[in-house]
Order: C-alpha cells, then sequence, then structure tokens
C-alpha cells in the first residue's frame, strides 16, 4: 500500500530469510515499494532473481519494472526493459511515457509515444496526460496538438487527467485563450 515501502520491504527481507517463495503478486508489490523509496539496489537484485526464475517476459512485472526504474531516474533500464518485452501494453508504454515526462526527458516521452501508436497500441487518458505534460515541459504546441485531436477522437476529453493536461499545455505554450476553451 501507498506509503508503506518501508514495512513492504522489511517483510519481503522475513520471507526470504525464511525461505518463502514470492508469487507474481509479491514480486509486483515489491518492485512498487522499491520505487516508491528509492530503493533501487534491491529493485536491481529482484529484476536479476525475476530473469533468474524466467519471469521477465510477464508484461505486469516487465511495466513495474520500468514504472521502478523510471522512478529511480534510471531511464534507459527502463527502456531497455520496455524494449524486451513480447508484448507491450498500454499499461507498459504508459509507464515509460510517463516516467521520462516526469525525469524532463521530454522528447524521449514523444518519441516512446509515437513507437506506441505505430506498434497498434491505443493510448488511454494517462498516456494522453503524460504526453501533454510533456508537450508542455518543452513547449511542444504542435505536438500538443496533435495529441488534442487523437484524444478528441478517442472520446478521452472528458476525462479530467486529459483535460487538466490541455489546459496547462496550452498556457504553457502561451495560448491562454486555447486553454479556456478546453
Amino acid at each position: 500500500r501507498e506509503g508503506y515501502g518501508e514495512e513492504a520491504i522489511s517483510l519481503f527481507r522475513v520471507m526470504k530469510r525464511r525461505h518463502l517463495i514470492a508469487n507474481n503478486l509479491t514480486v509486483v508489490s515489491i518492485l512498487r515499494a522499491c520505487g516508491s523509496v528509492g530503493a533501487l539496489l534491491l529493485g536491481k537484485e529482484l529484476h536479476a532473481q525475476i530473469i533468474k526464475n524466467s519471469i521477465e517476459k510477464n508484461v505486469y512485472i516487465g511495466s513495474t519494472l520500468v514504472w521502478l526504474y523510471c522512478k529511480c531516474g534510471e531511464s534507459r533500464d527502463a527502456s531497455n526493459v520496455l524494449q524486451q518485452l513480447p508484448s507491450r501494453d498500454v499499461v507498459s508504454w504508459t509507464a515509460m511515457i510517463s516516467g521520462c515526462s516526469s525525469l524532463g526527458h521530454e522528447s524521449e516521452a514523444l518519441d516512446f509515444l509515437k513507437e506506441m501508436i505505430q506498434e497498434g497500441v491505443e493510448p488511454n487518458p494517462f498516456t494522453y496526460s503524460s504526453a501533454l505534460k510533456a508537450c508542455a515541459n518543452s513547449e511542444a504546441l504542435l505536438i500538443g496538438k496533435s495529441i488534442h485531436s487523437i484524444a478528441k477522437k478517442n472520446h478521452s476529453l472528458s476525462n479530467v487527467f486529459v483535460g487538466s493536461a490541455l489546459i496547462h499545455m496550452y498556457a504553457k505554450c502561451g495560448f491562454v485563450s486555447e486553454a479556456f476553451r478546453v
């Protein structure tokens, strides 16, 4: 649970000492705990164990690894995990796009969005809001307008996150009147 990262990691260490085997849900939970408290070293140890146990191709674990590495500032490792996933879904792509955007790697975030769409994966409202944040931070108005158009076609404009991201993007790019129209 949110805010209990250290406790979750402590319990996981108890499990390891008692030679208890963690299932996929536990692995995902501990990876999220590592990301929430910045425990990159433990996250990397878990990643190595995941590879050893041949579960690195699991899209849920892979998406969480992408999130962990981005959360800890390791976008290159996150990208490597994403590229190695046999099937990438909207969650794994959005984790990468959101992570890059949060790290200030706006052009990479937008490149991943383009690659996602080229692979035929449809963005969700969280994908759009993360990509629009990247547009706002890099003042990429034309790309932001394109995302606005795509989000409109996919009926995502009613989502509060998308609407807020559009307002922020237009305002940051100096188009306050357009922000009011959203």
